[in-house]
């Protein structure tokens, strides 16, 4: 294997790129891409230097699903970018997440001979920020993400411009199963419910718990009449779920169009599922002008078993 060696220009660029960490893995490639020396931190990241006659070319360390910003990285620092060429990827061979940065190498006549590479393992930071995404984004309950991640993400497609429907699903009468068979049993409906909605809807569809007794069901890639099918399929699916000890209350979904403001959006959802719950359970009812010129999609509401 070929040996660039760690040269003047090098340790420049070294020293101006990290700070001396024993956890820090450092390593030099040549133009293609391929890596020629490295410390031997470097075996944390599954390869052994020393056992290859051809170092491995620096994006087959990352899995191909996280590899685009280093992909990226590379090539504009083989153009000679000293600026921006840093991100994250999932290493291959051992499944952990590492942050890198990249500076090109310069061959002292203005070009690039190759690429000074660091490396810091962010596994255990990466942890922490799941858990702290779960602890405030995600209801503990169900664990679908919860009313605050719900408008956030609302906010964003908004924000975007790319349309798409909201759906809010409501379970009628869930009050009443609380006060006549406890909390404990409105908890298993919800419970239950959180995963028949994810068993059912397609996976483009954000689910998250947006209220007590509703969840809201974010759709980005579908108009209003595609989603008003979908919801159509869940109450029919809802409906003919059952067991045989006891009623399965009914649910009530409000639709519309993911529009100019968050605040519009979400007013036109809950104005439909207004109208879907008084009108009697398992509805469907799309929001706006459609109101007034769709008939209304109904199943006919009557008591239905428990879900087994």
């Amino acid at each position: 294997m070929g040996d660039l060696g760690f040269a003047k220009r090098e340790l420049r660029a070294l020293y101006g790129l990290l700070a001396d960490s024993s956890e820090d893995i450092v390593f030099t490639a040549d133009r293609r891409g391929f890596v020629v020396q490295a410390q031997r931190s470097f075996e944390a990241l599954g390869f052994a230097l020393g056992d290859l006659l051809i170092g491995p070319h620096v994006l087959d360390l990352a899995e191909p699903a996280t590899a685009d910003p280093l992909a990226s990285s590379l090539r504009a620092t083989l153009k000679g970018r000293q600026l921006g060429c840093e991100g994250e990827f999932r290493a291959r061979r051992v499944g952990q997440w590492f942050r890198f940065r990249l500076r090109a190498i310069g061959d002292g006549q203005g070009g690039v001979c190759g690429v000074l590479g660091h490396l810091r393992n962010i596994e255990q930071a990466k942890r922490l920020e799941e858990r702290v995404f779960k602890s405030e984004m995600t209801d503990p309950l169900t664990e679908a993400t919860n009313r605050r991640a719900f408008l956030s993400m609302l906010g964003h497609l908004v924000e975007r411009g790319s349309g798409g429907t909201l759906a809010l699903v409501a379970i009628d009468g869930l009050r009443q199963v609380n006060r006549k068979h406890g909390l404990t049993e409105g908890d298993r409906l919800l419970v239950a419910f959180a995963d028949f909605l994810r068993g059912t809807m397609p996976n483009c569809t954000t689910i998250s718990r947006a209220s007590s007794d509703s969840f809201g069901l974010l759709m980005p890639m579908m108009s209003q009449d595609e989603a008003t099918g979908w919801a159509t399929h869940l109450v029919e699916k809802w409906r003919g779920l059952g067991s045989r000890d006891s009623a399965q209350p009914t649910i009530s979904i409000g639709l519309a169009e993911i529009g100019a403001s968050l605040d519009v959006t979400l007013n036109n959802a809950e104005l439909a599922l207004k109208l879907a719950k008084a009108k009697g359970g398992n509805t469907v009812e799309p929001a706006g002008e459609r109101l007034s010129r769709r008939r209304m999609m109904r199943i006919p509401a009557r008591a239905i078993p428990l879900g087994g």
